[in-house]
């Protein structure tokens, strides 16, 4: 039950994000089981965060990736998944940190050289540090799910020096 003066998570979300909000609200995102609320009046709220959009030539190919918002650099990944599902969510959290999203090798607008290689955790591993040096951060935290969380963990493990706070969902 919400507490009083919020109204319940909107739904469904997604019509939601990206659009100003008219009252005092709860906003709610949703991907694969894990909800983002936040509370929001109308005057500090417009969620359609228009993210920087950028390609970056890495081992193998180039990715793609979007950069929102300021403060603490946090990744948030998946695989097999484009950043685009994750707009939603990534609107949220760019109120207070800056948010890379980006399409993994041979996903979305990202490449990859030889289709026949495997991309790796490994190699998604050194992707999320050559896009922490890109955005010209030293530490990030990182929200992977599914695959991304396997990147994520991996990801910790070659790169200590780089990585904060690691959340891997249903890796």
């Amino acid at each position: 039950q919400p507490e009083q003066g919020w109204t319940t998570p909107l739904e469904p979300p997604t019509p939601h994000c990206g659009q100003p909000l008219a009252r005092t609200a709860m906003s709610s995102c949703r991907f694969e089981g894990l909800s983002v609320m936040s509370r929001h009046t109308a005057m500090e709220v417009t969620m359609s965060t228009q993210p920087s959009q950028h390609h970056l030539d890495v081992p193998g190919g180039s990715l793609y990736y979007e950069v929102r918002g300021s403060g603490p650099l946090l990744l948030v990944i998946a695989q097999p998944m484009t950043s685009a599902p994750f707009g939603p969510l990534a609107d949220i959290l760019a109120e207070d940190h800056t948010v890379v999203t980006y399409d993994p090798h041979g996903l979305g607008a990202s490449t990859v050289e030889d289709p026949s290689l495997d991309v790796t955790p490994e190699i998604e591993a050194d992707d999320l540090a050559y896009l922490i040096d890109a955005v010209g951060g030293e530490r990030a935290d990182v929200f992977g799910s599914s695959g991304g969380a396997v990147a994520a963990l991996a990801f910790a493990a070659r790169h200590p020096d780089k990585a904060g706070a690691v959340i891997a969902h249903e890796p």
